[in-house]
């Protein structure tokens, strides 16, 4: 018998070609191979705002990204960095698809970035502890509860229309892109 054994893809964040020109100019400029190296610094909110500059390329660099950490580069590694007017700008690329479920009134969403990084299930009285996108667009559609894990959102909500559809995917889009640390605007103690 032969055994095969798949590599597992390791996902990383992509750059066009404007920002490898950059890296490329960069490096002729200082004399030295250039990376990007990327972190995200955190607001008082929590929100997660990615910071891109260069540094000497060093050899444990195996292609032209240096994160800070581990955790940072997994959650970049779905989007792309691109130039703009001279400016790097990193694009999440967060991609939501809605899915059925056995109920009516159960509506699965699946996203390619994280929602909670721990399961939970959450009701409209826990609210009020959420990051501000979460916490007003599920007051605001009246959703009845909410269960969360990973990279699943699963809504109760009776009256979903194409409307609402759209006005929460947006909302989860807002949360999934500020790159918080959690879904809970304050650290929650276990339940």
């Amino acid at each position: 018998m032969t055994w095969f054994f798949k590599k597992k893809k390791i996902e990383s964040s992509r750059l066009d070609i404007d920002t490898i020109n950059r890296i490329e100019e960069e490096s002729k400029k200082l004399g030295k191979q250039q990376v990007l190296y990327v972190t995200i610094k955190r607001k008082v909110s929590g929100r997660g705002e990615v910071l891109v500059g260069f540094q000497d390329r060093i050899f444990s660099d195996k292609d032209l990204i240096r994160y800070e950490s581990d955790e940072i580069k997994s959650q970049l590694n779905k989007g792309e960095f691109k130039l703009h007017e001279g400016i790097l700008y990193f694009y999440p690329n967060v991609d939501l698809e809605w899915k059925p479920t056995p109920k009516k009134n159960i509506h699965k969403i699946v996203s390619n970035y994280d929602f909670s990084n721990v399961e939970m299930y959450l009701e409209p009285k826990d609210y009020p502890n959420l990051q501000p996108e979460l916490a007003e667009c599920f007051r605001k559609e009246n959703i009845e509860s909410v269960y969360l894990n990973r990279n699943v959102c699963q809504l109760e909500i009776s009256d979903l229309d194409s409307e609402k559809e759209s006005r929460i995917s947006e909302s989860l889009l807002n949360f999934c892109s500020s790159f918080y640390l959690s879904p809970f605007s304050k650290p929650q103690s276990p339940r």
